[in-house]
């Protein structure tokens, strides 16, 4: 079993937070007992904890979120996998322990063992907490003196679990998505014409792409304009169905698909790109090498027009790809959608995910792939031991699972 990496386990917690609730990305809400003093909240990445008590923690509740596919057995075995994980907080304890006690329970709405275990001569409480296939893992550690006072507090922190409304799934069960865009539509004053639409303008954001002799990401589709004199003038607008958070913008300008293409067409030598209105000019380089825009904030139109041309011997204007990019991470552009669309994802794809459980790759933390499809269609893809790909379509008001493929 591998821990799933907790995922905003909690809202934004760079430092301790103090809070009288707990979340745990597995999708299970606990109630903090009121002691007469604050909890505080610090996410670890892989963990989290929850600690009780002013200067000296008197408890200390250490959190995970376990693949969402493992039995309770399996949890039971590998509690050394996260007591090393834990190991230097706890002052460094040697791994082995020895289970002192292991009773099935059901607490709330799910099923769980609780139990103590001796961990080089200190005892600690743990608890493993399974609902719907999803498992939280929580380890009690009191400060020497008071056990039993702590892992009573303990207990009262699982008998607060919260139930899954009916018929609810829970936010905190929602799936790792990569950012997207709603895409309303990408249009051109001019394409070059043929049967194919192969130089079409959509072509930017969801195009074709293969790896060159080094490894680098080639894009092997373009739009191109259609004016019979070098394109100077020409825009290629993307419209977006809502604003939406940009870094900045990489644009391959030119025929990309081979050198010889490349050096063929024209060699775009300034690009105007319009931002909601605001201009700004850029000056690609004349070799295959992307264009970097800065954007810094939301927007809804991007606008990107043919400023200036290097004549070449195909008297041809094209831009290769477009890449939208928020905070490192590639924003994945969906045509045809609208805003409830991106809103409505996340969770037609929990469902999809509780219907269909997939097996997470041991170490695996990546979320799920999307890549764009058709207008108004994704391509989901699991990373699990077997990859499994959703073919989805969003069509009156809902997302629709089209096809499986395993």
């Amino acid at each position: 079993m591998r821990l799933a990496v907790i995922a905003s386990l909690f809202l934004a917690l760079a430092a301790p937070a103090r809070a009288d609730r707990i979340h745990i990305s597995a999708g299970f809400a606990f109630e903090l007992p009121d002691l007469g003093a604050p909890w505080e909240l610090e996410d670890n990445g892989v963990y989290a904890t929850a600690s009780w008590g002013e200067r000296t923690p008197e408890l200390r509740l250490f959190l995970f979120a376990a693949s969402h596919d493992d039995s309770l057995d399996h949890a039971q075995r590998e509690l050394a996998s996260e007591l090393e994980t834990i190991g230097a907080e706890l002052d460094g304890k040697p791994t082995p322990f020895t289970v002192l006690s292991a009773k099935p329970e059901k607490i709330a709405d799910a099923q769980a063992i609780v139990g103590e275990i001796d961990w080089g001569g200190t005892k600690l409480a743990y608890a493993l907490v399974q609902r719907d296939k999803r498992i939280a893992i929580l380890i009690a550690a009191p400060r020497d003196g008071i056990y039993e006072r702590g892992r009573s507090n303990f207990r009262a922190t699982l008998r607060a679990l919260e139930p899954t409304p009916a018929g609810a799934i829970s936010r905190d069960v929602l799936p790792s998505l990569p950012p997207l865009a709603a895409v309303r539509e990408v249009t051109a004053t001019s394409t070059y014409a043929d049967k194919r639409g192969m130089y079409a303008p959509w072509r930017t954001l969801v195009y074709d792409q293969t790896n060159d002799a080094t490894g680098t990401i080639v894009p092997t589709t373009a739009w191109c304009e259609g004016k019979p004199d070098a394109g100077i003038g020409e825009t290629l607008t993307i419209r977006l169905a809502r604003p939406t958070p940009i870094s900045r913008i990489r644009i391959a300008a030119g025929v990309w698909l081979t050198p010889q293409l490349f050096d063929s067409n024209n060699h775009i030598t300034a690009l105007e790109v319009a931002l909601d209105g605001k201009t700004v000019k850029v000056a690609p380089p004349g070799k295959r090498e992307w264009t970097a825009v800065a954007v810094g904030a939301p927007v809804s139109t991007i606008a990107i027009r043919i400023a200036a041309v290097d004549r070449g011997k195909m008297n041809d204007s094209c831009l290769s790809a477009i890449v939208l990019e928020r905070d490192g991470e590639v924003v994945v552009p969906v045509r045809g959608i609208d805003g409830a669309a991106l809103d409505e994802l996340p969770r037609a794809l929990a469902k999809l995910l509780h219907d269909h459980p997939v097996k997470r790759v041991p170490k695996d933390d990546h979320p799920l792939s999307i890549r764009p499809g058709d207008p108004a269609t994704i391509v989901v893809e699991s990373p699990g031991e077997h990859t499994t790909r959703w073919n989805m379509q969003w069509k009156a008001g809902a997302w629709h699972l089209l096809s499986v493929d395993r």
